[in-house]
């Protein structure tokens, strides 16, 4: 099961990949969390942010403990 994916979008064009991940370098800029049933609701939604036309949003399951 896909726990995790990138999102982009490119001319209007939305992908997904299973990787690879943003590098642990990389800095958060923001985060945004939304309530959906799946990671695939998710990541559609992910695809309408601005910010997927400029960098890839990597999209992420929230675990309660």
């Amino acid at each position: 099961m896909v726990e995790a994916t990138v999102v982009r979008t490119h001319e209007g064009a939305t992908t997904r990949t299973d990787g690879p991940f943003t590098e642990g370098q990389d800095f958060v800029g923001g985060y945004y969390l939304i309530e959906c049933g799946h990671l695939e609701r998710a990541a559609e939604l992910a695809g309408r942010f601005v910010e997927a036309r400029f960098a890839p949003i990597e999209v992420r399951a929230l675990v309660h403990g």
